[in-house]
Parts: structure tokens; C-alpha cells; sequence
């Protein structure tokens, strides 16, 4: 498959409402620091659900990183909204029903990973299937170099 957005490319723009119907940018989520963009077509799904623990279990290192998790899911806000708060997740959801962001970035069956770092820049991809998810803590290594200063010489 071709991608359409690859490791070292800017991420496209885009705008999707979160769980409470505000249209929320991309932009606003990696310019305060990296951000993990998780698209699944179904947040409901277990494969997903499954994925959202693999995330929760390590938030708050994320956090201490002041790397935002994001998921872009084929729901609408209401679906997502009674989801969020039936599990617990502290993620913002934004709702893509007709796919339509999922399918600029070309994710295949639906189910990807990336991060961004603060310029908006894909320093990680990957498609994932419903047997193959991306752990989280195989991003943590990542976003810490991109929140940590580089050496002054």
C-alpha cells in the first residue's frame, strides 16, 4: 500500500469535533509538545479498546512528557463521548464517521499510529491490524527525544 503521509513528512491539517461537538485543529494538540495520533474505524471495537488500555497503562508517562494521546475514530461525538466516559479514558476523541481524515493519511484497514513532534513533523508510522497494535511504551523512548533540549556545545 501507498501512504500518503510518511515518516519525515508534515502531518495534513485537519479539523474533526471532540466529544463535546467543539471543532478541534490538529495544530493545537503538537504545538504545545509531541502527540500520538491514533486512528481506529470503530473506538468501540475490542481490538481498539484493547489498544486504549495499551495507552492508558502508560498515560501518564506520556504525560510527564507533555505528549497528548489523540484518537481519530469512524464514530460520531455522542458515540465517543459515552465511550470516554464508560472507560475512563483521559484522551481526546475526535469523531471522523465518514473516514475521511483516516483515509487521507491511508490507513489501510482503518487502524494506525503515528507521532508528531511539536513542528507537526510524522517522526513515527505504522498500520496496524486487528492481531498487530503498535505498545505504547515502544513510543516513550521516541517522544522523550523529542522533549528533551538538544545539547548546547
Amino acid at each position: 500500500m501507498q501512504y500518503s503521509a510518511l515518516v519525515g513528512d508534515q502531518a495534513f491539517e485537519f479539523s474533526l469535533p471532540d466529544t463535546e461537538g467543539t471543532v478541534r485543529r490538529l495544530a493545537e494538540f503538537h504545538q504545545l509538545g509531541p502527540m500520538v495520533l491514533l486512528f481506529v474505524p470503530t473506538a468501540s471495537g475490542w481490538a481498539s479498546r484493547f489498544q486504549f488500555w495499551n495507552f492508558l497503562r502508560h498515560y501518564d508517562a506520556f504525560v510527564q512528557l507533555a505528549t497528548e494521546v489523540v484518537v481519530v475514530a469512524g464514530d460520531g461525538s455522542p458515540q465517543l463521548r459515552r465511550l470516554q466516559a464508560a472507560l475512563g479514558l483521559p484522551f481526546v476523541f475526535l469523531a471522523d464517521p465518514p473516514s475521511r481524515v483516516a483515509e487521507r493519511y491511508s490507513t489501510g484497514a482503518g487502524a494506525a499510529t503515528l507521532l508528531l513532534d511539536r513542528q507537526g513533523i510524522i517522526r513515527f508510522r505504522r498500520n496496524e491490524n486487528w492481531f498487530r497494535r503498535t505498545p505504547a511504551h515502544r513510543l516513550l523512548p521516541i517522544a522523550h527525544q523529542l522533549t528533551t533540549p538538544l545539547a548546547v556545545q
